[in-house]
C-alpha cells in the first residue's frame, strides 16, 4: 500500500453521504491516485460497499476517464488476487464482477454522462433519439446560416414594430460595410448564455436591471453600493489615513513643534518636508472618505467631482532641497503614493461625474431600456430559429445535451429521484472548471446535496473563456464546516524542492484573492516532500544545478536584426543543447538517475500559432528533434490537393485549381506539357485550352498525339468524377477519388507517408461526420471548408507521435494541463495578456452576475456616452481575465519535475534603461503593496521580474542586454549563469556581441505579392493625404457606411459582376432584343440557384429588377453588341505578373525601386474584335449621374485599368487597343486613354 499522507487518507476514507466533500488538490499532489483509491475503497468497503454501478464519476476529458477506468480495474484486480490468496470466495467473486462492470460504468466526461441520460429518456423529452452531435465548425456554420435567414426575414418583414426594432439594432451595432457587426453581437450573447441553466431567463432578468433610471437602478443600488464600494474600501479605506499618520510621525522628528491637531492638509511643516505630494495625498484621503459615506447617485458624483477629479491632476514631485529627508525615504513614500493613487483612479474610473439630473440630461433611460430590450428580443428570436434549424437537421450540440439533461431532471421529479437513488456518490474531477449548468445538473441528482465529492484546484482554473466558472469552487470553499468538508492536498509529489521553492516565491508574491482568486498562504502553497530520498545528499544532486532559471533578455529598440521571439528561441535551443551535452541527470522514478533525453523537455507558450514554427525551425537547425501540434490541416500538401480536386469537380472552369491538379500526381502532366497546352491557346480559359488542344490539327507529331490523348483521358476522368456527385455522398466520393487516382497509395510511399495517409483518412472521416450532422452536397462541403479557413480556425492534422518518440515537445500551456515533464521551458512572457483589438462585439459587455453592459447612443444628436456600469463590467472582466492569466502561469510552472527555465525578452532604449527597469521592478517589490504590482501587470514578466528579483536564493536570475547581434552569435555564445545577489550586480556581465549589419533592411517592407485593388487604394490614400483632414471627436458617432447607402452597395455590385461572369452569351446571341429582358431575368434565377449570387441580396424584388434592367441595357448598348459580335470573349480572367516595387510604393529609396513583386487581379471582360484587336472592359456600379461624376470615376479607376492592360499585353503578347469603363448606374461607357 502507498504511504498516504494524513490529508490523502482523509480524502480516501472520509464517509460518504453526511455532507459534501471538497478536495482542494494542488498541482502534483496525487489527486488522480487519491480519487482512484477512494473509488476502490467505496467498492471494497467491508461495512457498506458501493458497487461500481452506484458511483458516478465525471471527468473533464475522455483521456482522463479512460485512464481512471484502467487504474480502477488494475487496483480492483490487485484486491481480487489478494481475496483469492486469502480464500475469500465471496469477495473475489464480487470483485471480479466489479472489474467487468467498470468498463461500462458511469466514469465519463460530463458530456458523455448527459448524452447517455438524454438518449435513455428521449421519449420523456419528446425528441428523436437518432440525432447527431455537431462539431464546433458545423455549429458555427449553422449559426451563420440561421443568422442570414433571420436577417433576410427581418429586412423583408411587414411587421412595423419588428422592422423598427431591427433597423434600430442594425444602425447601432452594424459594421461599416455590412450588418456583420450586429451578427457578432448576437453570436457573442448567445454563446455566452449557454453555460447557464436557463439562458433565456438570464437574459430577461439582466434586462430588468435597466427598468429604472441609473440613479434608481438595481445595478446602482444592489451592485455598486453593496459590493464594489466595499472592494474600493478594502484597499483604500484605511491606507491613506495610515500613510498620513506615518509621514506626520517622520516630520515630527524633524520638526518637533509640529501642530498635529490641525487637519493634515493644513500642516505647513509637512508641505515643507514633502512638497506638493503632501497636498495630493490629503486629497486622496478625502476622496475615499467622501466615497465611503456616499449613499446616493448624487453623492457618488459629488465625491468624484470634488476629490477624485482633482486626484487625476496629482503627481509625485521632487522633495524640497531644504527638507532633511534622505532621498531614499522620500522615494519610498513617493512610490507608495504613486501606486495607490493609480489604483484609486483605476478603481473609480467608471464612476459618474455630476448629478443624476445632469446624467439623465444626456442619457434617456427609456431609449436605453428600449435598446437592451431589442438586443434581448433579437437574441431570443435567433435562439428559437436556431433550435428549429437544428431540429430540421436532427442535430444537437453538447451544450444542447446538457440543457436537455437539466430540463429532464428539473421538470421530472420521478426521474430525478431515480438517478438520485441510483448514485450513492457523485465524484467530480477538475471541479474548478465546471460551469453553472453542469453544477446544477449534479446538484439536482445528488441526495439532499450531501453525497458529492468534488476535486479540483482553484489555482488551476483556466477555462473561463469557454464558460468555466471558478466562483463555483470559490463559493463552496467559503461555506461553513457544517455544510461542507474541506480537505487540502498541498504536498507535492511531482517536483523536486528547488522547483517547488521557486514556484512558491512567485505566487506568494503575486497571487491573492484580488489577483488569482486564491490567498497563496501556507495552506495554498506547494509543500515539499522533503523525505524523498532521491533528492537528498546524492552525488547527482550535488553535481547538477537544479535551481530554476530566469533569462531576462533586453534588446535595443533600434536594432532591426533579430526579433525578440527569435532571440528567445535561440536562447532555448542553446540551453537545451547545454543540458543534453552536459548529461544533465533526471530522476527516472525507480530510485535512480539517468541522462536527460529530448523527450523529457517541453517548451510552453501562451499560444504556438505565431511562434511555434519559428522555435521548431531553430531547434531543428541545431539538430534538436521537436514536435509541434500544428493547426494547419488545410495546408498539408495532400489535403490541399484533394480539396483542390473536389473544388475542381464542383466547378471545372477554374484555371488555377485545374493546373494544380494536372501538375500533381493525379494528372501527372509535366510543366513542359502544360506550357505547350497554354501556348496553343493563350486567350481562352485553361480548361478550353486542354479541351481543344490540337483538336483541329490532323498532322501531329508523336509527342503531340501523346499529349492530346493525355488531355482527353484526363478530361474523361474529370467528367466521370463530376458524374459521381449526383450518385455518391461526399465521403464516398472522396474515398472513390483515393482509389481511382491511386493518390492514397502514392502518398503512402513518400517520406512521411504514414502521416499523409492518416490525414487523408481524417478528411474522409470529417466528410462522413459532416454528412451525419445533416449537411449534404459537394457545394456545401466546399463552403464549410471555406468558412473554417476564413475564420482562421484550422483543424489539427493526424498525430502519429507519442511519448516513445525522443523529441522536444512544443505546446500551449492549456494543452499541458495534467501533464508533467522533467524539464520545462516557458517562453513569450512579455506578450500583452489583455491586448485585444476593439471589434463590434466589444461594444457589448457581458458578465454572469453583473449582466449586460451597453453604451448609450443618441442618433438624433450623434453622440455616444459610455455608461458607468458598462465600464465597470469591462473592468471586472479584465480583472477576472488577469486572474485567469496568473493561474495559467501557475499551471505552466507546475508542469516541471526537475528543472524550470523561463525565458523573457523585451525592447529597451539602451542598456541603461534595461538595468534601470529591472532595478525599479525589484525596488518596487520591496516597497510597494504586492496587490498593486500584481493587479497592474500587463504581461507575465510584470509578475516574474519583481518576485524573482527578490527571491534569488531559489532562482538564477540571468539578465542579458543585446545591443546588436546576429542569431549565429547567440547560438555560438556560451551563456553564463549570473547568480545575482544584489541589484547592482545586474549591471555587470552583459555579454559583448559582434555587430551585424543587414544590407537591405527596408526590403522587408516590400510585399512579395499585392493586388491591383491594393495599388488603387494606395493611390486614393495619397489623394486623401493631400486634402484637408477633418477632426472627428472620439465619441461622436455616425451611421455605418452601408446604412447610409440606398441598399447594400457592395453586395449589389458583386451580384452584377457574378451575373455577367456566368451569363450564357451563346444563348442571347440567338434572341432578339425584345426577348433580352426575360432572358436576363431567367439567367439571374439560374446563376443564383447555382450558388454564384447571394440569394439574400436578390430576394429583394427592387434589387433584382434593378440588376436585370442594368444588365439588359448593357446587352442592348453598342458595347454589348460589340461583345456579342466579337471573335472571342473572355470573362473573369485571373492573372499574375511581376512589376517593379516603385509601382506599389513610389516613395521607396532608389535601391529598392526595381525589386520585383507579384501583381495579381481578375479582369472583368476582354474580347477580340472583328479586326483581331484586344478590347478591355471593366464594369462598375458606382452611382454617377453627371458628366463630371463620370470623369471622377474614370480617374479613380484609371491606374487599375492601366495595370490590367499591361498584364494582358504581357500574357497575350499583343497590345490592348482600347480600355473602357462601363457604368451600370447611368448605363454609359467611358473610354480611357
Amino acid at each position: 500500500m502507498p504511504n498516504w499522507t494524513k490529508e490523502q487518507e482523509k480524502a480516501i476514507y472520509e464517509p460518504s453521504g453526511k455532507k459534501n466533500i471538497l478536495v482542494s488538490a494542488a498541482a502534483g499532489s496525487g489527486k488522480t491516485a487519491v480519487l482512484v483509491e477512494r473509488i476502490v475503497n467505496l467498492i471494497t468497503n467491508s461495512e457498506n460497499p458501493f458497487p461500481i454501478d452506484s458511483i458516478l464519476v465525471a471527468t473533464f476529458t475522455e483521456a482522463a476517464a479512460t485512464e481512471m477506468k484502467e487504474r480502477i480495474i488494475n487496483r480492483i484486480n490487485k484486491s481480487y488476487r489478494e481475496a483469492l490468496e486469502n480464500g475469500d470466495i465471496a469477495q473475489s467473486k464480487y470483485l471480479k464482477e466489479q472489474m467487468h462492470l467498470t468498463a461500462g460504468a458511469d466514469i465519463n466526461t460530463i458530456d458523455a454522462f448527459c448524452l447517455r441520460v438524454v438518449k435513455n429518456n428521449f421519449h420523456v423529452l419528446g425528441i428523436d433519439p437518432n440525432f447527431s452531435i455537431m462539431d464546433t465548425n458545423e455549429d458555427k456554420m449553422l449559426i451563420d446560416d440561421t443568422l442570414t435567414d433571420l436577417f433576410a426575414a427581418l429586412y423583408e418583414t411587414e411587421n412595423e414594430e419588428n422592422k423598427n426594432r431591427f433597423q434600430h439594432l442594425v444602425t447601432t451595432y452594424a459594421s461599416n460595410r455590412d450588418d456583420e457587426g450586429l451578427k457578432k453581437v448576437i453570436r457573442k450573447l448567445y454563446n455566452f448564455i449557454q453555460s447557464f441553466p436557463d439562458p433565456i431567463k438570464w437574459l430577461y432578468d439582466k434586462a430588468a436591471m435597466y427598468d429604472n433610471n441609473m440613479s434608481q437602478s438595481v445595478w446602482f443600488k444592489e451592485i455598486f453600493l453593496s459590493v464594489h464600494k466595499e472592494n474600493i474600501l478594502k484597499h483604500h479605506g484605511e491606507f491613506w489615513d495610515k500613510l498620513i499618520k506615518e509621514m506626520i510621525g517622520i516630520v515630527k522628528k524633524v520638526y518637533p513643534d509640529t501642530d498635529t491637531s490641525l487637519p493634515p492638509v493644513c500642516i505647513p511643516e509637512c508641505e515643507q518636508y514633502w512638497g506638493k505630494m503632501w497636498e495630493y495625498i490629503c486629497i486622496c484621503a478625502d476622496s475615499v472618505k467622501a466615497l465611503k459615506s456616499a449613499e446616493s447617485f448624487d453623492e457618488v458624483g459629488s465625491a468624484y467631482d470634488t476629490y477624485i477629479a482633482k486626484t487625476k491632476l496629482g503627481t509625485a514631485v521632487r522633495a524640497y532641497k531644504k527638507a532633511e529627508s534622505p532621498i531614499e525615504e522620500w522615494q519610498y513614500y513617493s512610490n507608495k503614493y504613486n501606486s495607490m493613487r493609480e489604483d484609486l483612479l483605476s478603481s473609480t474610473s467608471y464612476l459618474p461625474n455630476g448629478t443624476a439630473e445632469q446624467f439623465n440630461k444626456y442619457v434617456h433611460s427609456e431609449e436605453l431600456k428600449q435598446t437592451i430590450d431589442d438586443i434581448v428580443w433579437i437574441t431570443v428570436l435567433f435562439s428559437e430559429l436556431y433550435e428549429n434549424a437544428k431540429a430540421k437537421k436532427n442535430v444537437k450540440t453538447f451544450s444542447d445535451i446538457e440543457h436537455l439533461a437539466y430540463r429532464l431532471f428539473s421538470e421530472n421529479e420521478n426521474i430525478r429521484n431515480e438517478y438520485s437513488l441510483k448514485y450513492n456518490e457523485i465524484l467530480i474531477d477538475e471541479y474548478q472548471d465546471t460551469n453553472g449548468l453542469q453544477d446544477s445538473i449534479f446538484t439536482l441528482i445528488s441526495r439532499d446535496n450531501k453525497n458529492m465529492f468534488m476535486v479540483g484546484d482553484l489555482k488551476q482554473s483556466i477555462y473561463r473563456f469557454r464558460g468555466g466558472d471558478p466562483t463555483i469552487f470559490k463559493k463552496k470553499y467559503s461555506l461553513d464546516s457544517d455544510e461542507i468538508e474541506i480537505i487540502h492536498l498541498s504536498q507535492n509529489f511531482r517536483s523536486r524542492m528547488q522547483v517547488i521553492d521557486s514556484i512558491n516565491d512567485v505566487f506568494r508574491f503575486n497571487m491573492s484573492q484580488d489577483v488569482g482568486d486564491v490567498d497563496y498562504n501556507d495552506t495554498a502553497a506547494l509543500q515539499r516532500e522533503e523525505s524523498r530520498e532521491c533528492y537528498i545528499n546524492t552525488a547527482e544532486n550535488a553535481r547538477n544545478d537544479y535551481k530554476s532559471e530566469f533569462y531576462c533578455i533586453g534588446k535595443s529598440k533600434d536594432s532591426k536584426e533579430s526579433s525578440s521571439d527569435y532571440l528567445e528561441a535561440v536562447t532555448v535551443a542553446n540551453r537545451i543543447k547545454e543540458l543534453v551535452d552536459s548529461h544533465f541527470k533526471v530522476y527516472d522514478g525507480n530510485g535512480k538517475y539517468r541522462d536527460l533525453k529530448y523527450s523529457d523537455i517541453v517548451v510552453l507558450m501562451r499560444s504556438t500559432k505565431v511562434n511555434g514554427e519559428l522555435l521548431q525551425e531553430i531547434l531543428e537547425s541545431n539538430n534538436i528533434p521537436s514536435f509541434l501540434q500544428k493547426e494547419e490541416y488545410f495546408e498539408k500538401r495532400e489535403i490541399k490537393l484533394m480539396l483542390t480536386l473536389i473544388s475542381l469537380i464542383n466547378n471545372h472552369i477554374q484555371d488555377i485549381p485545374l493546373v494544380s491538379v494536372m501538375r500533381s500526381p493525379i494528372g501527372n502532366f509535366t510543366e513542359n506539357e502544360l506550357s505547350k497546352i497554354r501556348l496553343e491557346n493563350r486567350a481562352s480559359s485553361f480548361y478550353n485550352a486542354v479541351k481543344y488542344y490540337k483538336s483541329s490539327s490532323d498532322d501531329l507529331t508523336k509527342e503531340e498525339q501523346k499529349l492530346s490523348k493525355k488531355c482527353k483521358s484526363f478530361l474523361k476522368d474529370l467528367d466521370r468524377w463530376r458524374g459521381y456527385v449526383k450518385m455518391k455522398s461526399i465521403s464516398a466520393l472522396i474515398w472513390t477519388l483515393y482509389e481511382e487516382t491511386g493518390f492514397y497509395d502514392f502518398m503512402g510511399a513518400l517520406e512521411g507517408g504514414d502521416e499523409a495517409q492518416a490525414n487523408l483518412k481524417l478528411l474522409y472521416e470529417r466528410a462522413r461526420k459532416y454528412e451525419e450532422s445533416g449537411f449534404k452536397g459537394i457545394f456545401n462541403f466546399i463552403r464549410y471548408i471555406e468558412r473554417i479557413e476564413k475564420r482562421n480556425e484550422d483543424l489539427s492534422g493526424a498525430q502519429l507521435i507519442n511519448e516513445n518518440h525522443n523529441v522536444v515537445r512544443i505546446m500551449t500551456i492549456h494543452k499541458s494541463k495534467g501533464l508533467e515533464f522533467p524539464v520545462v521551458f516557458i517562453m513569450r512572457t512579455t506578450k500583452n495578456m489583455l491586448a485585444a483589438k476593439p471589434t463590434e462585439e466589444h461594444r457589448i459587455q457581458l458578465h454572469k452576475d453583473l449582466g449586460i453592459g451597453i453604451d448609450y447612443i443618441n442618433y438624433e444628436n450623434l453622440y455616444l456616452k459610455k455608461l458607468m456600469f458598462t465600464k465597470y463590467i469591462k473592468r471586472q472582466n479584465q480583472s477576472e481575465t488577469l486572474s485567469e492569466e496568473l493561474r495559467l502561469l501557475y499551471v505552466a510552472m507546475t508542469r516541471a519535475k526537475e528543472k524550470l527555465i523561463i525565458v523573457s525578452s523585451d525592447k529597451y532604449k539602451d542598456e541603461n534603461e534595461f538595468n534601470q527597469k529591472i532595478q525599479e521592478a525589484v525596488y518596487n517589490a520591496k516597497t510597494m503593496p504586492k496587490y498593486i504590482i500584481a493587479s497592474n501587470a500587463k504581461k507575465y514578466s510584470d509578475w516574474l521580474i519583481p518576485s524573482i528579483g527578490i527571491s534569488l536564493n531559489h532562482w538564477n536570475f540571468i539578465p542579458r542586454f543585446l545591443a546588436k547581434t546576429t542569431v549565429s552569435d547567440v547560438i555560438k555564445e556560451k551563456q553564463e549563469t549570473i547568480k545575482v545577489k544584489n541589484i547592482d550586480e545586474m549591471r555587470e556581465k552583459v555579454q559583448k556581441l559582434l555587430e551585424f549589419h543587414y544590407e537591405r533592411p527596408q526590403s522587408g517592407n516590400i510585399p512579395t505579392k499585392t493586388s491591383v485593388t491594393a495599388i488603387k487604394e494606395m493611390a486614393e490614400e495619397e489623394l486623401t493625404r493631400k486634402s484637408d483632414i477633418e477632426y472627428e471627436p472620439i465619441y461622436m458617432i455616425q451611421k455605418p457606411d452601408f446604412m447610409r447607402t440606398e441598399k447594400l452597395g457592395t453586395q449589389i455590385g458583386t451580384a452584377h459582376h457574378q451575373l455577367m461572369a456566368f451569363f450564357d452569351i451563346e444563348k442571347i446571341k440567338t434572341l432578339t432584343e425584345n426577348n433580352y429582358a426575360d432572358f436576363v431575368a431567367s439567367e439571374l434565377v439560374r446563376v443564383t440557384n447555382d450558388g454564384q449570387i447571394d440569394s439574400n441580396v436578390v430576394s429583394d424584388k427592387n434589387i433584382a429588377d434593378m440588376i436585370c434592367k442594368n444588365v439588359t441595357s448593357f446587352w442592348k448598348s453598342d458595347m454589348g453588341k460589340e461583345v456579342l459580335s466579337a471573335k472571342k470573349v473572355y470573362r473573369e480572367s485571373p492573372f499574375e505578373i511581376s512589376i517593379p516595387a516603385y509601382e506599389y510604393d513610389n516613395t521607396l529609396p532608389d535601391e529598392y525601386r526595381n525589386e520585383q513583386i507579384i501583381l495579381q487581379g481578375i479582369i472583368d471582360l476582354y474580347f477580340e474584335d472583328k479586326n483581331g484587336d484586344i478590347i478591355l472592359v471593366d464594369y462598375k456600379t458606382d452611382k454617377c449621374t453627371s458628366k463630371a461624376e463620370q470623369l471622377a470615376v474614370a480617374k479613380k479607376y484609371e491606374k487599375q485599368l492601366i495595370l490590367y492592360a499591361r498584364a494582358m499585353e504581357k500574357i497575350l503578347k499583343k497590345s490592348v487597343k482600347d480600355k473602357y469603363l462601363y457604368l451600370f448606374s447611368p448605363q454609359s461607357v467611358v473610354k480611357l486613354d
